[in-house]
């Protein structure tokens, strides 16, 4: 299913300066896979070398923000998430 992913300014500099972007999947972190794949610069700003969600990295869906263990939570058709940078550091 395609979800909307709105991407933080700060963020866009890896996106080509998009901030939309449609992305598959059937969970969060499905979702943010799919973003990685697209814009691969970013692969590394929003993952650690573990493969894990960088703690300098917060991701809402619907506008609330789930711990990050929930980023197994299902999307569903009509669903947003969103990505900010918290910290350069």
């Amino acid at each position: 299913m395609t979800i909307k992913f709105q991407i933080d300014a700060t963020l866009s500099q890896y996106t080509n300066n998009h901030r939309l972007s449609k992305v598959n999947g059937n969970t969060v972190g499905d979702c943010l896979n799919h973003l990685a794949e697209q814009f691969p610069g970013l692969k590394t700003v929003i993952f650690d070398n573990d493969g894990k969600l960088n703690s300098s990295i917060a991701v809402f869906m619907n506008g609330k923000f789930p711990r990050i263990e929930h980023l197994l939570r299902p999307v569903k058709d009509g669903d947003e998430l969103t990505i900010l940078l918290l910290s350069e550091g």
